[in-house]
């Protein structure tokens, strides 16, 4: 099964009670995201895309820590979810939808040999 790619924009709260202020302001217009960097100070950041399976450095597992991120739509605010680094607050940027591997494309790359056997060594 081959999954979506996500890309999300994002701030890190050091608290709690500001982070789910943030979020709910920015649910209601998502432009506050950059209002509040400005205010406190924070770094917004765009995110490479990333699948669950990865890790982030400032984040963490994927899966665990932005799972609600990959249920929304572009444009739509998540969060505040804890991270490593802080709260998280942010908005989905883009979605990549799975890519279906082409298997004509790819059986000419693909060697299968029977269980057990070994490749004679040239002499």
């Amino acid at each position: 099964k081959r999954e979506e790619s996500i890309q999300i924009q994002f701030l890190l709260i050091p608290h709690q009670a500001a982070a789910q202020e943030i979020a709910d302001a920015a649910r209601q217009n998502p432009e506050l995201l950059n209002r509040a960097a400005k205010h406190w100070n924070l770094k917004l950041t765009t995110s490479d895309f990333f699948k669950r399976i990865n890790t982030i450095p400032e984040l963490g597992q994927a899966g665990s820590v932005l799972e609600p991120f990959f249920l929304l739509e572009p444009g739509q605010v998540g969060g505040p979810v804890n991270s490593q680094r802080g709260w998280l607050v942010g908005k989905l940027e883009k979605k990549e939808p799975a890519k279906e591997e082409n298997f004509e494309s790819q059986k000419e790359t693909v060697e299968i040999q029977p269980k057990g056997y070994k490749k004679e060594e040239a002499k």
